[in-house]
């Protein structure tokens, strides 16, 4: 008896020791294609065939985030980029899901707002940029209203495909069961469209990073997008190289961010796909 259970855990350890293999070599093989790129950049930049204000050096990018970390204007400038795309993303939060569950779960709302929403929505946010200085100033206010068109309509949409989505059969079976429209609504066809809703988030969020660094460029004298656009004048390239490094990596993290948060919250989903 006592062999069956060592045998067994043998099994078992050697299972997980497969899993950690796995993961690791899956992570590693995600960095490979990123350092190859980063080894070209570098061989090219030293050999000089492009002049340095056209390409600059990996490693000349890095000692100039690290320099202006160390003075500080890389943490101000990535703080307010991250407190505007944050609160335009949540204000567009707390207006899409709202009006997008609405919509979805109504043709006759839905007649009404579409023709406009079909109107505004192939708008590139940054076309609104002038008008965001006009009506708003220049300053916190119009590079929020931006970010928040950035976010709005992706989650909008996907907020009401996810209604939509929603299997009409599982309706009509809890209204037999003397389920009321409220019941439905809450328990029913929020939690079935919120996973398609996480989807439109995800890339609101995205959006809104692109739309911030063109109205910090126009619109105030600080954060990432400012301090690219500074950057340019004096022909700093690898600042200019800097600042962008720093949105993607922060893009990254908040992406990433929302994928562990998406699987937390709709763990269940993966255990219906695996049976």
């Amino acid at each position: 008896m006592s062999i069956d259970i060592r045998v067994q855990q043998r099994a078992q350890e050697a299972s997980w020791a497969r899993s950690l293999a796995r993961v690791g070599t899956g992570r590693a093989q995600g960095f490979i294609v990123p350092l190859a790129c980063l080894v070209v950049w570098e061989v090219v930049a030293r050999a000089q065939i492009f002049p340095s204000y056209i390409l600059p050096s990996f490693s000349a990018v890095l000692v100039t985030l690290w320099e202006r970390l160390l003075t500080g204007e890389l943490p101000a400038a990535t703080f307010w980029s991250i407190v505007r795309v944050l609160g335009g993303f949540f204000i567009a939060l707390g207006l899409a899901i709202p009006l997008g569950l609405v919509i979805g779960w109504s043709d006759r709302i839905s007649k009404l707002f579409n023709p406009v929403f079909e109107t505004l929505r192939p708008i590139p946010p940054m076309a609104w940029i002038p008008l965001s200085v006009i009506w708003l100033g220049i300053g916190m206010k119009s590079v929020l209203f931006i970010c928040f068109l950035g976010a709005f309509f992706p989650i909008l949409v996907n907020t009401i495909h996810g209604v939509r989505s929603v299997d009409r059969k599982i309706i009509e079976y809890s209204r037999s069961l003397g389920a009321s429209t409220t019941e439905i609504l809450f328990k029913v066809v929020i939690p079935s469209a919120l996973p398609v809703s996480f989807v439109g988030m995800r890339i609101g969020l995205g959006v809104s990073w692109m739309t911030v660094v063109a109205a910090e460029m126009i619109s105030v004298k600080y954060g990432l997008g400012y301090m690219i656009w500074k950057a340019r004048y004096s022909f700093e390239t690898d600042g200019v190289i800097a600042g962008m490094v720093a949105i993607g990596l922060l893009s990254i993290f908040m992406t990433n961010g929302m994928v562990r948060l998406e699987d937390r919250l709709f763990h269940w989903r993966k255990s219906i796909v695996k049976g």
